[in-house]
């Protein structure tokens, strides 16, 4: 149960401010990114340009490698979960457009297991609108507390 897509969307936040919003790895994540549960929120490592991460809701949850090596952009990798395959990714990539940004969203997930099965189906007929909106509204939000 495989679902790409890609999104794009313009966005008040600088690409420096998209990349601090995905890779502010403290305690205020969860309050950053609002889809977050605080009790499934765990850092296992941080360096400088990579983490390890547990992070999602009490029943899907996943462990990401994210990587933001290169300027502009941030790739999460799912290690473990119940309801992804991992290796899986999901990669943002913020480019200067006028004061803010252009963000282009690459969703590329499988699916397995009960959960996965539940999540696929909203994901393929709903997953586009939510992301771009969840994404947008986050980096907006971010460009406007800065």
């Amino acid at each position: 149960m495989d679902a790409k897509f890609t999104v794009e969307f313009d966005t008040a936040a600088t690409p420096e401010q998209v990349v601090g919003a995905l890779t502010d790895f403290t305690d205020n994540r969860p309050n950053v990114w609002k889809g977050l549960t605080r009790s499934d929120y765990e850092v296992h490592s941080l360096g400088p340009t990579s983490a390890d991460v547990t992070e999602g809701t009490v029943k899907f949850w996943a462990r990401e490698s994210y990587d933001w090596s290169q300027p502009g952009r941030v790739t999460w990798t799912c290690r473990e979960s119940k309801f992804l395959n991992p290796g899986t990714t999901m990669q943002v990539v913020a480019v200067p457009n006028g004061s803010g940004s252009h963000v282009t969203y690459d969703f590329h997930r499988s699916f397995r297991g009960f959960r996965g099965a539940t999540l696929y189906p909203f994901i393929k007929l709903t997953g586009k609108g939510y992301f771009k909106k969840y994404f947008q509204s986050t980096f907006d939000r971010v460009a406007k507390s800065s």
